[in-house]
């Protein structure tokens, strides 16, 4: 239903558990309000205007930033089959507020992300397919 509502019709949705909601577990309802709120294309977050003081010599709006993070050590009970997960999250525009986000599977190779330049590759195409042409910078943020 989701993706033939997202897909087909163009409708944006939320599937939420009735159990949880019911519950109301601390945190729950603020976190699926700010999930639609994005959705619909609000800012849940803002800066200050010193936030980015150290990026001044460059042009913030032709900028994009990247944060990557693996997920590792995780089995799905075969553990001759151990996979691992790269996280990526990208953000752009004039008060960073773009996201596009992608996640990879890999096979478990300790906390070392074996194909960088897929999840990168993906980060840039995505750009150029909003903007027209290549970021002028990227600042990559690597956890761990």
């Amino acid at each position: 239903m989701k993706k033939v509502s997202e897909t087909t019709h163009g409708f944006i949705t939320q599937c939420v558990n009735s159990e949880i909601f019911r519950r109301m577990p601390m945190g729950y309802h603020e976190n699926l309000l700010l999930k639609i709120n994005s959705k619909l294309g609000g800012h849940n977050s803002s800066y200050t205007d010193d936030a980015f003081d150290f990026m001044k010599s460059i042009n913030i709006r032709s900028t994009l930033v990247i944060g990557i993070d693996i997920a590792a050590n995780i089995s799905f009970g075969d553990f001759s089959n151990e996979r691992s997960f790269v996280g990526s999250v990208s953000q752009y525009g004039s008060s960073f507020r773009k996201i596009f986000s992608s996640c990879e599977s890999q096979r478990l190779i300790q906390n070392v992300i074996v194909d960088i330049g897929k999840s990168f590759r993906r980060h840039l195409d995505h750009y150029q397919e909003e903007h027209g042409e290549f970021p002028d910078h990227v600042i990559v943020y690597r956890a761990g």
